[in-house]
């Protein structure tokens, strides 16, 4: 339609990228002996499964002793693969909250520190994953930026909200004061798809200032959890096919398809029948 008004426009010409992002809650597991003894009581009562709490008490026997690396612990492997498709990764660190779904571990953890370092040396990316109440509490999200940027000695100018919270304008608002380049927040936490209507990166406006932002919005298209969480009995194949059929609209489009997998969400009982569809995805990118 436009085109029938100037023949002569001329449009942005995009090419299709796939953009791997990491949410990182929890670097390591079983932190505390309070956490294992919460896990166990889980395999034993929700899961009622013997076998299963016998299996986590034997892992976590050999992780002490050092016969086996932390099942989160998947840094080195997720770096590897999008190295060898020749892509980058995003991994999003925590500073501290207030609240029951935070401080799973310290920005200044020795772990951390030295996982900085490598991930900085790899060439691959850090930001900022607020914790849970920082969507619209300006001064929390500052002392948490400053937080990272002191203790991860890098500069913070990107991330995503933790649990996907988010309070138009507020929150864009409060990247923008931040002097933030990118969020990429906008998806629904049960709902794969397009909250935001499109593929591509938008710049942002406040409603209520009447103003543009500098802030860039990357809308997150896919959550690993968005599946194998919000609906526990998604068979991998069907959740594979339906991640592929957003891919394949996203190519459509020449968009960015931007996709979220947890460092946490490999090597568990719960996503073992899933972890191979992250291959997939990558694979999907050439």
């Amino acid at each position: 339609m436009l085109l029938s008004l100037d023949r002569d426009l001329v449009f942005k010409v995009r090419k299709f990228q796939l953009l791997l992002t990491h949410d990182v809650d929890n670097p390591i597991k079983y932190t505390s002996v309070k956490i294992y003894i919460k896990e166990l009581a889980k395999d034993l009562l929700k899961r009622k499964s013997i076998k299963l709490a016998y299996q986590n008490t034997i892992q976590i026997i050999k992780i002490i002793l050092g016969l086996q690396k932390n099942p989160f612990d998947t840094f080195e492997y997720i770096m590897n693969l999008s190295d060898k498709a020749g892509l980058k990764s995003y991994f999003f660190f925590m500073g501290k909250g207030n609240s029951k779904y935070d401080n799973m571990y310290k920005s200044n953890d020795e772990f951390i520190k030295k996982l900085i370092i490598n991930i900085k040396e790899r060439g691959h990316y850090i930001g900022i994953h607020p914790s849970y109440n920082a969507y619209n509490n300006v001064t929390q999200y500052k002392r948490e930026k400053e937080e990272l940027e002191r203790n991860l000695n890098t500069k913070i100018s990107f991330g995503r909200e933790h649990f996907l919270r988010f309070e138009v304008p507020t929150t864009w608002q409060i990247w923008e004061d931040n002097n933030m380049d990118w969020d990429s927040t906008l998806s629904y936490a049960d709902k794969e798809g397009f909250r935001c209507g499109v593929c591509y990166p938008y710049s942002v406006f406040n409603i209520l200032t009447r103003k543009k932002l500098n802030l860039k919005e990357r809308p997150l298209i896919a959550m690993e959890r968005s599946f194998a969480t919000y609906q526990p009995n998604i068979k991998p194949k069907d959740m594979e096919q339906k991640i592929n059929q957003l891919i394949r609209e996203v190519k459509k489009y020449n968009g960015e398809f931007t996709f979220l997998w947890h460092n946490s969400s490999f090597n568990t009982k719960e996503w073992e029948k899933y972890q191979y569809i992250y291959k997939k995805v990558i694979k999907s990118s050439k």
